[in-house]
């Protein structure tokens, strides 16, 4: 009880005196559901538009009893958003064998998982959009540009470009919250460092000069941005608006094809 009142004592701090707005949570299915749930709504009664997510995954053992561990799908309903690892595994494959390949790196029969995170989850884990993050990769394992090498070394840097590039399409463009690490937009790569927590600043740096060098997918990640900015229809906030809106389309063998219809979460295109 007495971490419990310390966490949300602490976080409510935050906010009132330094304005945070914003929370991410490391392992936060240890914190417990009882916990967040307490913490989203006091801190929501300070700042209806606080941001709160974090990893719905234990790491290891917990003394909670399983039904308080905040796992994927125990967030349904609270407006706290859980990383999205269905998706991060569909897009590149598993964390834990580099050579795997997922959707966007060469994989057969990913689309299931594909088509579920652009609907933004609704229909697995998730009871609104906002409570997923949809991702590739985070500061844990390895960078995309670095996984694609893993699991794709063989073909030519131009192909794995668009691997990448089609990875971040997908999560831009999904129902939910998109979330990018730092340094991606100009193919940030660790040196095939999976681990890099100690690995000092030659290993964790950005290399601006790969700002320069890989200038033209600096400016696709750009315009992903800039797209769903401009679009609303990306970035439904209700599941009843995404069902209403998003439609799959019939599209040949490993590939997914959907339509926004007019007026989605008041676009106007």
């Amino acid at each position: 009880p007495m971490v419990q009142k310390f966490v949300i004592d602490s976080v409510k701090y935050w906010v009132r005196e330094y304005h945070v707005d914003g929370f991410r949570f490391d392992l936060m299915a240890l914190i417990g559901i009882e916990t967040m749930q307490k913490l989203i709504k006091e801190l929501r009664a300070i700042n209806p538009d606080v941001l709160v997510y974090g990893e719905p995954w234990t790491g290891g053992g917990s003394g909670l009893p399983g039904s308080q561990l905040l796992t994927k799908g125990q967030q349904r309903g609270t407006g706290i958003g859980v990383f999205n690892d269905d998706l991060r595994g569909g897009l590149y494959g598993s964390v834990f064998d580099a050579g795997t390949q997922g959707f966007a790196t060469g994989a057969q029969g990913m689309t299931g998982v594909i088509k579920a995170a652009v609907k933004g989850s609704i229909d697995t884990f998730a009871e609104q959009p906002g409570e997923v993050i949809n991702y590739v990769t985070s500061h844990d394992n390895y960078v995309l540009w670095d996984k694609i090498a893993k699991s794709n070394g063989g073909d030519p840097e131009y192909d794995r470009i668009l691997m990448d590039e089609l990875a971040q399409a997908i999560v831009m463009t999904a129902q939910g919250i998109a979330f990018i690490q730092g340094g991606e937009e100009f193919l940030r790569t660790k040196g095939g460092n999976d681990n890099s927590y100690n690995a000092g600043d030659s290993v964790n740096e950005f290399d601006w000069a790969r700002k320069t060098e890989y200038s033209d997918v600096f400016n696709y990640y750009a315009g992903l941005i800039q797209l769903r900015k401009a679009h609303p229809a990306f970035r439904m906030t209700t599941a009843e608006d995404i069902q209403r809106h998003l439609t799959f389309l019939n599209s040949p063998a490993n590939t997914v094809a959907f339509q926004l219809s007019a007026h989605a979460n008041d676009d106007t295109w």
